[in-house]
């Protein structure tokens, strides 16, 4: 397991009676910290820019993958279907072949620290 999702699961294990809510905004403000860009644009309800679909896609990725949440639970924070969160996932997973998006994977969590 990389360090990625392994601290984002120490850090929302760590506060008890996490809620979806709570994990979703943890997740969204560092993955718009990573990718430079506003947490409205991860909630935009249009595609945007090829950056911010990549950023809204990763974020989906970490809140199913590194905090357990349901496809349908994503969905329902981001605006989309589950369909669309397995969608994300599978590029993800994809993209993860390449080291340098999988370092940057690993470690978008310790920004927000």
């Amino acid at each position: 397991m990389d360090h990625g999702v392994d601290l984002i699961r120490s850090e929302t294990r760590s506060v008890p009676d996490m809620s979806v809510p709570i994990v979703h905004g943890f997740i969204s403000r560092v993955i718009a910290s990573v990718y430079e860009i506003d947490v409205a644009h991860l909630l935009a309800p249009t595609r945007g820019t090829a950056t911010i679909a990549l950023a809204r896609q990763v974020a989906m990725y970490l809140a199913h993958v590194g905090c357990g949440l349901t496809l349908t639970e994503v969905g329902r924070q981001f605006g989309r279907d589950r369909t669309t969160v397995a969608h994300a996932c599978e590029v993800v997973e994809e993209r993860r072949e390449d080291e340098s998006f999988d370092q940057m994977i690993e470690l978008s969590p310790a920004v927000g620290n």
